[in-house]
This record gives C-alpha cells, sequence and structure tokens, in this order.
C-alpha cells in the first residue's frame, strides 16, 4: 500500500513539475514593468481625476523612475514587519489639452495594511 501511495505522489509531482516550470529567460523586464503598472491602474485613475479634475482618465507611456526600499521596523501591533517599498511613476495624460501633461505619482506601502496608496503627486 505504501509503494502505491508513493508511487502515485512521485507520478503527480513529476507531472505538475514538468508543467508549472516558468522559463525565465521568456520574462522581459518590460514585461515585469507593464505587469507591475498594471497594478497600480486604480492609483494612477485617480491621480489623474484628482490633480486634472477629469472624469474619464486616460494615459499611456507609464514608465517606473525609481524603486526605493527600506526595511520596516520590528513587528508592532500596528505594522508587520517587512519591507517598505516607494515606487516613483511617470505617466502621459491623455486627455489634458496643456503643455505639462505628464505626472510623478509615487506610491508606498508604509501603511499598516500594506496596500499600495499614493503618497505623492506632482506635474511633470
Amino acid at each position: 500500500m505504501k509503494r502505491i501511495v508513493y508511487f502515485t505522489m512521485l507520478l503527480f509531482f513529476t507531472f505538475f513539475a514538468g508543467t508549472c516550470t516558468a522559463n525565465a529567460e521568456k520574462v522581459s523586464m518590460e514585461d515585469m514593468e507593464d505587469v507591475l503598472i498594471a497594478q497600480f491602474h486604480p492609483q494612477i485613475s485617480q491621480s489623474i481625476r484628482s490633480v486634472y479634475h477629469v472624469r474619464l482618465p486616460q494615459f499611456e507611456n507609464a514608465h517606473i523612475v525609481s524603486i526605493e526600499k527600506a526595511a520596516l521596523p520590528e513587528p508592532s501591533e500596528e505594522m508587520k514587519p517587512g519591507i517598505e517599498y516607494e515606487i516613483t511613476l511617470k505617466v502621459t495624460v491623455l486627455n489634458v489639452p496643456r503643455n505639462a501633461n505628464s505626472l510623478l505619482i509615487t506610491l508606498s506601502n508604509s501603511q499598516s495594511s500594506g496596500e499600495f496608496v499614493v503618497k505623492q503627486v506632482k506635474k511633470g
């Protein structure tokens, strides 16, 4: 009976190990940046709404300008241990007929929830 269980487990892991492997060579830095920026779409849209007072925010040419990280202090009741990130994005706002139509948006996960929130927005 043990042999059947071990054989089944070995077969299971062999099957999934072969189908679940990711090839790191296929992941480019541009793809990683696009995925990360897509995760911040709500924060980018809200920043555009608040700065330019538009109802339907549109943007393009979103790029990560900088990523800074710092170790959080020792765990406390308010904050979990981990790493605090501060990410600055630059986006071009499309539906704003002004010369200065880009924004620098700084996001941070320094709150106790760990979610990224807009820390600062500057016209770029």
